[in-house]
């Protein structure tokens, strides 16, 4: 299929290459000239705006807060498909991909796994739903098509509510400017795998009557993921005596390893008109439902096990002005979500249940929100409101059939049933409650920012109510920025977030509750229950210096301490492995917990960047401080997945004007991958250090199009990835990566 499609795109470019060999100097059409101006990494300071981060377009060098704008020209000079692809190559991130099944590609900021505790949306709409896990992530958001990236680091519930506790991705998309705009680009990659992206916009009409329009699409396939398996051993008599564990012939300790594949497409469309912006997008991602877990837990023998799911996003804007202080923006967004039913894995000699489960959870979304904006010349005030309500099936793990409406069983008591993946390997009951939730959420904020000749000033406030908190949320900040000069400035910044537990933590836990006290040991199972957990709260703190030395040089300064408390941890307490009966009064939990936790980051961090015509180096070094402390158990004297030390050098060499070469290097020190539970004591995982280096080459051949070469992992290094997965206790000593991996890449640009 793979050379079908590379069939189709390339008569697809054809006549479109053969034109370009003609002179259009005077048609309507204009080509994108690629040039030298075109092989910067970072544009000019002055000309960088940012959105996400007041919500009013702002510089971002007048902000209290640490961004990044990640531009076009980046985005296409390095290849980037998926978001981690863009995450990985900024510093104080750590990424893992592959990662796991659940949540595709991973990444952390600022200490916080950002599949889950990160907002991220498409043109200011909110993409991740309510009723999965976390966000999951491949090649089916827009990286490739979008004008750029919008990263805030930090939280920002006081704007966005819950699911902002990390910071901020807005992924912003073009408005068309040209009667017709193409892209196109094919990519090849090692380990039988190809990309393609595509998208096509123009604009009708003149004056105010202007139509502008955008279709869009990506797709990513890849047959086997080429990773790194030395850890992948299985040393367990036991597990070798489970009739769904398969090995390799020449030793059983080494299991069976077949068809890792992965799969990510988007489909897309924008229209504008006089202020009214529509957009939808169809996202789909596949990953093997074995990434992530212990090959003696769970098989990686059979391909056809996979975990995936749907997403349809509707979003709906209207922007207006009225007069000349006063604006409006009004927001209206659907997410349609739900995993693929057939999602499924095969258990080897998993804790609560072995051969194939299914699993499955959907929600439906809808956001509303109404913003009012008036500004002069030193003032912005920002007023606005949001409802919230998602509904939908509670998440089920461990289903004995795909997940059907008519699968479902309703008992003498009108309770519904659904039929578990139960047998004499298993622990698991029977029988699941199938039950659904339904959460709204009403909220009001407002936001004053000042802006003087030496200083910037802004605070907001934030207050959400819903059914399920027994009292509103309220979320402040306040940050400032002051000018020493004109190339020296200051800033600080104070803010209090929060998360409340999706439906995926409050639904995927299991009891198992023993004979009364003095009765006989009798036989018990897990059984599937709902667990109250209460909303996890976070207080942040950070400071920050920079100053442009010259016109090449600019140095940072920064530090960032918060504290997350009431967090969310996994709790694993099994039966002995040998007990054929619970013991009287034993109770036996796996899932999600709140704990009275109490969890500490602080971070040092420098940054340098100079620039030059021929060469732009970025320099970074964080130094990490971490404690963790849960209920009366000792604490830890880490963060998880936050090395003491991390360091990240990019290099850029400008070479013959239309040529770029650009080289990644990352250093991350020790780290704890996890921090569980389990029967009553804590489990600590510790894992080494490692470097990873990545190269890409950018060939720009002439006006239209640009040739790329790409290799990650230069060096063949073991690289360890972020611990994510799976609620039993029993993980591998650290999450896969890739191994070397090389890709060529041809982009076509009409413009």
């Amino acid at each position: 299929m793979g050379k079908v499609r590379l069939g189709v795109l390339m008569v697809w470019l054809f006549p479109l290459w053969a034109m370009a060999q003609s002179p259009l100097e005077d048609s309507t059409f204009r080509w994108n000239q690629l040039g030298n101006k075109d092989l910067i990494q970072h544009p000019p300071k002055e000309n960088q705006k940012i959105y996400a981060a007041n919500r009013i377009p702002e510089h971002s060098d007048e902000l209290p807060v640490r961004t990044y704008i990640i531009t076009n020209e980046e985005i296409n000079l390095n290849g980037y498909t998926t978001l981690v692809d863009v995450l990985k190559t900024l510093p104080g991130f750590r990424t893992s991909q592959p990662s796991s099944a659940l949540y595709g590609e991973t990444f952390t900021m600022r200490g916080l796994f950002g599949n889950v505790y990160t907002k991220i949306l498409i043109n200011g709409s909110p993409v991740k739903p309510f009723g999965a896990p976390g966000m999951p992530l491949g090649a089916q958001l827009p990286i490739r098509q979008a004008e750029r990236i919008e990263i805030v680091l930090g939280p920002a519930s006081s704007l966005y509510g819950s699911d902002a506790m990390g910071g901020i991705v807005n992924i912003v998309l073009p408005e068309v400017d040209r009667p017709m705009e193409v892209t196109g680009s094919v990519v090849l990659n090692s380990g039988l795998s190809d990309e393609v992206h595509l998208s096509l916009g123009g604009k009708l009409g003149k004056d105010r009557n202007v139509f502008k329009y955008m279709f869009y699409g990506s797709s990513k396939r890849t047959d086997n993921l080429d990773i790194d398996i030395s850890q992948f051993v299985v040393d367990d008599t036991l597990t070798y005596q489970s009739p769904f564990y398969l090995a390799e012939e020449e030793d059983i300790s080494l299991p069976e390893i077949r068809d890792l594949s992965h799969e990510s497409r988007i489909v897309g469309a924008q229209v504008n008109f006089r202020g009214l912006m529509a957009g939808v997008q169809a996202l789909y991602r596949r990953d093997h439902s074995a990434l992530g877990a212990h090959p003696g837990v769970v098989s990686y023998s059979d391909p056809s096990t996979y975990t995936a799911e749907f997403i349809y996003n509707y979003n709906l804007q209207y922007n207006a002005n009225w007069g000349k202080h006063w604006s409006s923006n009004t927001n209206a967004s659907y997410l349609n979500y739900a995993m693929d039913n057939n999602s499924s894995y095969v258990g080897i000699d998993h804790p609560i249940s072995n051969d194939r489960n299914f699993m499955y959870g959907a929600s439906n979304d809808l956001l509303v929100e109404q913003l009012v904006n008036y500004t002069n010349k030193r003032f912005n005030v920002l007023v606005g409101g949001s409802y919230f309500n998602s509904s939908g099936p509670l998440f089920h793990g461990y289903l004995g059939h795909p997940f059907d409406d008519d699968q479902i069983r309703t008992d003498s008591t009108g309770q519904d049933y659904l039929l578990n993946s139960f047998d004499q390997w298993s622990w698991i009951d029977s029988l699941a409650v199938f039950d659904e939730f339904n959460l709204t959420d009403i909220a009001g904020f407002t936001q004053v920012y000042y802006k003087a000749e030496k200083f910037n000033l802004i605070g907001g406030l934030r207050y959400d109510v819903s059914q399920r908190d027994d009292e509103g949320v309220v979320s402040p900040k306040f940050g400032a920025l002051y000018k020493l000069t004109d190339d020296w400035r200051v800033r600080c910044f104070y803010s209090q977030s929060f998360r409340r537990p999706t439906p995926y933590f409050i639904n995927d836990n299991y009891w198992m509750q023993g004979s009364p006290p003095g009765q006989p040991p009798q036989a018990a199972f897990f059984k599937q229950r709902r667990q109250r957990l209460s909303p996890e709260n976070m207080t942040s703190i950070e400071f920050g210096t920079f100053r442009d030395i010259n016109e090449n040089l600019r140095v940072e300064l920064h530090y960032y301490w918060h504290e997350l408390s009431n967090s969310i941890f996994n709790r694993a307490d099994f039966p002995p492995d040998t007990a054929s009966m619970v013991p009287p009064g034993q109770e036996f939990f796996v899932g999600s917990t709140n704990t009275s936790s109490r969890s500490v980051l602080q971070a040092f961090q420098a940054f340098a960047n100079y620039k030059s015509k021929i060469v732009d180096v970025d320099f970074s070094l964080q130094y990490n401080i971490g404690e963790e402390f849960l209920d009366t158990i000792t604490d830890v004297d880490s963060y998880r997945s936050m090395p003491e030390f991390m360091g990240q050098l990019n290099l850029h060499f400008t070479i013959a004007k239309t040529n770029r070469l650009s080289l990644y290097n990352k250093y991350v020190g020790n780290f704890v991958g996890g921090i569980a539970l389990s029967n009553g004591q804590l489990f600590v995982q510790e894992t080494a250090g490692f470097f990873n280096l990545d190269m890409v080459f950018t060939k720009v051949v002439n006006r239209n199009f640009l040739i790329q070469g790409r290799m990650y992992n230069v060096l063949n290094n073991i690289n360890k990835g972020i611990f994510t997965t799976w609620k039993t206790g029993y993980e591998l000593p650290y999450v896969p990566q890739f191994n070397r991996t090389f890709s060529v890449g041809l982009t076509y640009t009409l413009r």
